[in-house]
């Protein structure tokens, strides 16, 4: 009955329950989160701010590695001169028979679109193929509507059904 979520990065994920609004499963790791900009800080990063819309992460002394996240696998230039880690939060989430599947999107997804109206997407859709086109589809509006086409950030959707949860019965 326990759901373990480990992440790293600014994509994000919520679980649909068959009543009451959808719940965040985890936050963002921002560079200017405080806790976030004082690791970064601490291991001869700097974080600031890019003059359009994010925060970045850089080494002390120069312009890369440049990302709007705090926390990431696989950028060695950004753990090895920025501060950035590649260190999960784990959160447990502890399952009900009301929890019906989650919903896990990149940040181009989360960008215009709140866990309740992708919750309602996913549920509308006929399929979990369908369910996930749905939501990329009105993020990929919300982008080329706000950006006037000229940008779009990355929009994945997953769509994970949960096996019926009886009382006192573990997944």
């Amino acid at each position: 009955g326990k759901l373990l979520v480990s992440h790293v990065g600014d994509s994000g994920s919520c679980i649909c329950t068959k009543k009451g609004p959808a719940k965040a499963l985890i936050e963002d790791h921002k560079p200017e989160q405080p806790e976030e900009r004082k690791r970064i800080e601490a291991r001869g990063g700097r974080v600031e701010w890019d003059g359009y819309a994010n925060h970045r992460v850089y080494g002390a002394n120069t312009d890369t590695p440049g990302m709007n996240m705090s926390r990431a696998l696989g950028d060695d230039l950004g753990h090895r001169i920025a501060g950035v880690t590649y260190e999960p939060t784990i959160n447990e989430q502890i399952l009900t028979t009301d929890d019906k599947f989650l919903c896990v999107c990149s940040d181009g997804v989360w960008e215009f679109l709140k866990p309740d109206l992708v919750a309602s997407i996913m549920d509308s859709g006929k399929t979990p193929q369908d369910a996930c086109e749905k939501v990329t589809k009105k993020a990929w509006d919300c982008w080329m509507k706000e950006e006037h086409g000229e940008v779009v950030d990355d929009i994945t959707a997953l769509f994970v059904k949960l096996p019926p949860l009886k009382k006192n019965a573990s997944i």
